[in-house]
């Protein structure tokens, strides 16, 4: 990004527009692919069950959890959450809960239990 040199702190750079927004975009971009495989591989599935279960191909689940492709869409959230048996929620948020949603990767925080095992 034009005019901010290495040295800057990660707070100095989210003070410029575009890193803000490049770092938005790759939070979902590369953040949906990561959960969903993370996911699939908490619950020991192959991509081929988890293909069975949204009712499409091997293929495409390799392509939705290639952090690269970044092409999904509402739709197939949806069927990635009810293969899972969980929701999804999709919000505008401050940068600061981003931040703070973004904090752990892990896959157990982020892993979404299924609702069997959730306590609604």
């Amino acid at each position: 990004m034009s005019g901010m040199s290495k040295g800057k702190s990660f707070r100095e750079r989210l003070k410029v527009k575009a890193f803000r927004d490049a770092y938005a975009e790759g939070a979902v971009r590369a953040g949906v692919p990561h959960q969903i495989r993370s996911m699939r591989l908490q619950r020991n599935w192959s991509q081929e069950e988890l293909a069975k279960k949204m009712k499409t191909s091997q293929s495409a689940i390799a392509r939705l959890e290639n952090v690269d492709n970044g092409k999904f869409n509402i739709s197939t959230l949806l069927q990635a959450a009810s293969a899972f048996d969980v929701a999804v929620l999709v919000m505008l948020v401050p940068f600061s809960r981003l931040l703070k949603e973004r904090a752990n990767l892990s896959p157990s925080a982020i892993d979404a239990v299924a609702f069997e095992n959730d306590r609604p």
